[in-house]
């Protein structure tokens, strides 16, 4: 198995829901749109391109 050093990101880019947020009494009424865009950079770590092993991929479940 071949190993490559590398980094990481995933990134998301225009993600658009609803939600309830905001302080002014307008904002409060209902879900307001949302979109966000945000990157995730794990930073240098071992890579293994050749597989998708559920240990060699980023785990989802990890990120909060």
């Amino acid at each position: 198995m071949t190993k490559t050093r590398g980094t990481q990101i995933l990134t998301l880019t225009g993600l658009r829901f609803a939600a309830n947020l905001g302080i002014l009494d307008f904002e409060k009424t209902g879900p307001q749109p949302i979109q966000v865009d945000a990157e995730l950079n794990l930073g240098a770590q071992d890579l293994h391109p050749e597989d998708d092993e559920i240990n060699h991929v980023l785990d989802y479940r990890k990120i909060r």
